[in-house]
Protein backbone atom coordinates (compact mmCIF):
# COMPACT_ATOMS: atom_id res chain seq x y z
CA UNK A 1 0.00 0.00 0.00
CA UNK A 2 1.31 3.59 -0.90
CA UNK A 3 2.09 5.90 1.76
CA UNK A 4 0.97 8.66 -0.61
CA UNK A 5 -3.19 7.16 -0.08
CA UNK A 6 -2.55 7.45 3.84
CA UNK A 7 -3.82 10.98 4.80
CA UNK A 8 -2.82 10.74 8.47
CA UNK A 9 0.44 11.58 9.59
CA UNK A 10 -0.10 10.13 13.03
CA UNK A 11 -1.10 7.21 15.06
CA UNK A 12 -4.87 7.09 16.35
CA UNK A 13 -6.52 5.57 19.21
CA UNK A 14 -9.53 5.44 20.82
CA UNK A 15 -9.35 6.86 23.92
CA UNK A 16 -11.81 8.13 27.23
CA UNK A 17 -11.39 11.83 28.14
CA UNK A 18 -12.59 14.89 29.52
CA UNK A 19 -13.69 17.22 26.97
CA UNK A 20 -14.99 20.81 26.35
CA UNK A 21 -16.29 22.04 23.00
CA UNK A 22 -16.74 25.76 22.61
CA UNK A 23 -17.42 27.05 18.96
CA UNK A 24 -15.06 30.00 18.04
CA UNK A 25 -17.57 33.02 16.80
CA UNK A 26 -16.89 34.56 13.34
CA UNK A 27 -14.13 37.33 15.18
CA UNK A 28 -13.13 34.92 17.12
CA UNK A 29 -12.33 32.80 14.40
CA UNK A 30 -10.38 36.23 12.70
CA UNK A 31 -8.34 36.49 15.20
CA UNK A 32 -7.55 32.58 16.38
CA UNK A 33 -3.60 33.12 16.20
CA UNK A 34 -4.00 35.63 19.01
CA UNK A 35 -6.94 34.12 20.90
CA UNK A 36 -5.18 30.91 20.90
CA UNK A 37 -1.89 32.53 22.72
CA UNK A 38 -3.70 34.15 25.34
CA UNK A 39 -5.82 31.00 26.01
CA UNK A 40 -2.78 29.23 25.79
CA UNK A 41 -1.44 31.17 28.54
CA UNK A 42 -4.15 30.67 30.87
CA UNK A 43 -3.60 26.93 31.79
CA UNK A 44 -0.61 26.10 29.69
CA UNK A 45 1.85 25.98 32.94
CA UNK A 46 0.78 22.23 33.51
CA UNK A 47 2.01 21.21 30.44
CA UNK A 48 5.59 23.47 30.25
CA UNK A 49 6.33 22.00 34.26
CA UNK A 50 5.91 18.40 32.67
CA UNK A 51 8.47 19.09 29.39
CA UNK A 52 10.87 21.34 31.66
CA UNK A 53 10.54 18.26 34.10
CA UNK A 54 12.17 15.94 31.47
CA UNK A 55 14.32 18.45 29.98
CA UNK A 56 16.11 19.04 33.22
CA UNK A 57 15.75 15.32 34.32
CA UNK A 58 19.52 14.66 33.40
CA UNK A 59 20.53 17.29 35.32
CA UNK A 60 18.45 16.10 38.90
CA UNK A 61 20.65 12.63 38.02
CA UNK A 62 24.24 14.30 38.33
CA UNK A 63 23.18 16.30 41.52
CA UNK A 64 21.40 13.45 42.75
CA UNK A 65 25.17 11.43 42.15
CA UNK A 66 27.06 14.45 43.44
CA UNK A 67 24.40 15.04 46.49
CA UNK A 68 21.73 13.28 47.43
CA UNK A 69 20.40 15.66 50.20
CA UNK A 70 20.01 18.41 47.83
CA UNK A 71 18.56 16.13 45.00
CA UNK A 72 15.65 15.20 47.32
CA UNK A 73 15.18 18.35 48.04
CA UNK A 74 14.50 19.54 44.71
CA UNK A 75 12.27 16.43 44.01
CA UNK A 76 10.06 17.76 47.21
CA UNK A 77 9.90 21.21 45.32
CA UNK A 78 9.06 20.11 41.91
CA UNK A 79 6.30 17.68 43.30
CA UNK A 80 4.59 20.65 45.46
CA UNK A 81 4.92 23.16 42.07
CA UNK A 82 3.71 20.44 39.44
CA UNK A 83 0.75 20.00 42.17
CA UNK A 84 -0.25 23.69 42.87
CA UNK A 85 -0.03 23.64 38.59
CA UNK A 86 -1.95 21.22 37.74
CA UNK A 87 -4.40 21.88 40.44
CA UNK A 88 -4.94 25.18 38.60
CA UNK A 89 -4.80 23.23 35.37
CA UNK A 90 -7.27 21.07 36.31
CA UNK A 91 -9.72 23.55 37.78
CA UNK A 92 -9.76 25.65 34.54
CA UNK A 93 -10.20 22.18 32.01
CA UNK A 94 -12.88 20.20 34.59
CA UNK A 95 -15.11 23.38 34.93
CA UNK A 96 -16.09 23.03 31.30
CA UNK A 97 -15.90 19.67 31.02
CA UNK A 98 -18.04 17.21 29.19
CA UNK A 99 -16.98 13.37 30.01
CA UNK A 100 -16.69 11.64 26.57
CA UNK A 101 -17.33 8.49 26.67
CA UNK A 102 -15.31 7.47 23.74
CA UNK A 103 -12.79 9.65 21.02
CA UNK A 104 -10.74 8.84 18.41
CA UNK A 105 -7.20 10.67 19.12
CA UNK A 106 -4.19 11.82 17.36
CA UNK A 107 -1.65 14.55 17.46
CA UNK A 108 -3.53 16.19 14.60
CA UNK A 109 -6.78 15.38 15.01
CA UNK A 110 -10.27 13.96 16.58
CA UNK A 111 -13.00 12.90 16.51
CA UNK A 112 -15.70 12.76 18.83
CA UNK A 113 -19.70 12.72 19.38
CA UNK A 114 -21.63 15.91 21.11
CA UNK A 115 -24.72 17.60 21.26
CA UNK A 116 -23.83 20.53 20.41
CA UNK A 117 -25.19 21.56 16.40
CA UNK A 118 -21.75 23.19 14.41
CA UNK A 119 -20.65 23.34 10.54
CA UNK A 120 -18.07 22.05 8.69
CA UNK A 121 -15.54 24.30 8.16
CA UNK A 122 -16.36 26.09 11.34
CA UNK A 123 -13.69 26.94 14.01
CA UNK A 124 -14.06 25.35 17.80
CA UNK A 125 -11.99 25.91 20.94
CA UNK A 126 -11.47 22.00 22.72
CA UNK A 127 -10.03 21.33 26.15
CA UNK A 128 -8.91 17.99 25.93
CA UNK A 129 -8.07 16.35 29.38
CA UNK A 130 -6.08 13.21 29.42
CA UNK A 131 -6.84 10.47 31.91
CA UNK A 132 -5.05 8.91 34.02
CA UNK A 133 -2.81 12.12 33.98
CA UNK A 134 -5.38 14.68 34.39
CA UNK A 135 -3.29 16.76 31.91
CA UNK A 136 -5.35 19.19 30.46
CA UNK A 137 -4.25 20.31 26.30
CA UNK A 138 -6.09 23.56 24.95
CA UNK A 139 -6.34 22.88 20.76
CA UNK A 140 -8.38 24.80 17.97
CA UNK A 141 -9.43 22.78 15.32
CA UNK A 142 -11.65 22.79 12.24
CA UNK A 143 -14.83 20.86 11.88
CA UNK A 144 -13.78 18.45 8.61
CA UNK A 145 -17.08 16.69 8.65
CA UNK A 146 -20.23 16.60 10.74
CA UNK A 147 -22.50 13.52 10.66
CA UNK A 148 -25.65 13.63 12.32
CA UNK A 149 -25.94 9.99 14.86
CA UNK A 150 -28.85 8.34 14.35
CA UNK A 151 -30.34 8.79 18.01
CA UNK A 152 -29.07 12.05 19.06
CA UNK A 153 -26.39 14.07 18.64
CA UNK A 154 -23.98 14.43 15.69
CA UNK A 155 -19.94 12.54 15.14
CA UNK A 156 -17.38 15.59 14.30
CA UNK A 157 -13.94 15.04 13.20
CA UNK A 158 -11.73 18.21 13.62
CA UNK A 159 -8.03 18.46 12.41
CA UNK A 160 -6.01 20.51 15.17
CA UNK A 161 -5.85 24.06 13.82
CA UNK A 162 -3.65 25.25 17.24
CA UNK A 163 -1.58 22.99 19.27
CA UNK A 164 1.26 24.28 21.37
CA UNK A 165 4.69 22.16 20.44
CA UNK A 166 4.73 20.81 24.41
CA UNK A 167 0.92 20.21 24.45
CA UNK A 168 1.52 17.84 20.96
CA UNK A 169 4.81 16.40 22.56
CA UNK A 170 2.25 15.57 25.73
CA UNK A 171 0.03 14.03 23.51
CA UNK A 172 2.10 12.24 21.03
CA UNK A 173 3.54 10.41 24.11
CA UNK A 174 0.28 9.84 25.41
CA UNK A 175 -1.01 8.49 22.69
CA UNK A 176 1.88 6.15 22.46
CA UNK A 177 1.24 5.10 26.13
CA UNK A 178 -2.23 4.04 24.84
CA UNK A 179 -1.08 2.03 21.77
CA UNK A 180 1.35 -0.07 24.75
CA UNK A 181 -1.43 -0.46 26.78
CA UNK A 182 -3.61 -2.31 24.08
CA UNK A 183 -0.72 -3.99 22.82
CA UNK A 184 -0.15 -5.57 26.70
CA UNK A 185 -4.18 -6.28 26.39
CA UNK A 186 -3.99 -8.29 23.28
CA UNK A 187 -0.62 -9.91 24.63
CA UNK A 188 -2.85 -11.28 27.13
Amino acid sequence: MSNSNNKRGYFRVNDSVALAIRPLDEKESARANQLFDERHRDFGIVNEFLIARERYLPKLIRIRRRDPEIAEYIAYLEDKIQKLAAAMGRKEALKKAVPTDHVNLSASGIRFHSDIPMQPGSKIELTITLFPSGVPILVFGDIIRADANSGKGWSYVVKFSHLHDDDMEILIKHIHARQLDELRQKAV
